[in-house]
């Protein structure tokens, strides 16, 4: 029987940690379905989505093991049940002057309007012109069917009179 697993790992960036990480799944007969992961500030994450079947759990997690360092840390977690592709999906981006809290901020006004986050990324970067420094994220977002879209711009667009937002359906 088929199983799904979640590997997720943390680690000091270097060529090959994703080519360890395939070769594993690879020889034990697992398929990579899905996956995230990024460098941050030379640390390099991510998270696996693997099928594999059940008899081979044991050694997928043994093996993970052996890739567990200082310089590494690294996990198996199994996954009941797969969600559903969500109904209403969008894609939020958001400018503005950079400040403090502005991340708690967006992620409570979605809280609020029972927005779920499914994917987010955010950064801080100098602005072309004056090199002063500008959030921007991206968010993708599945949303209740019944919310108006304007409800969300408005409640977004009023944390800041610099903020610029973009939704779009994807």
């Amino acid at each position: 029987m088929q199983q799904h697993y979640i590997i997720s790992y943390i680690g000091v960036d270097r060529p090959g940690l994703v080519d360890q990480i395939s070769q594993i799944i690879h020889e034990i007969g697992g398929s990579w379905q899905s996956s995230r992961s990024a460098n941050l500030s030379g640390m390099f994450s991510g998270m696996v989505h693997v099928s594999l079947d059940q008899s081979n759990e044991a050694s997928l997690s043994e093996a993970v093991s052996d890739l567990q360092s200082e310089s590494m840390q690294i996990s198996v977690t199994p996954v009941n049940a797969i969600g559903s592709s969500p109904e209403a999906l969008l894609e939020v981006k958001v400018v503005g002057a950079d400040r403090k809290g502005i991340v708690r901020e967006v992620s409570s006004i979605l809280s609020s309007l029972g927005i779920n986050l499914e994917a987010l990324e955010t950064q801080v970067a100098p602005a072309p012109m004056s090199g002063e420094p500008t959030f921007s994220a991206i968010a993708e977002v599945s949303i209740p069917k019944n919310l108006d879209i304007d409800r969300l711009r408005d409640a977004l667009e009023q944390l800041s009179d610099d903020l610029i937002v973009e939704i779009r359906k994807i």
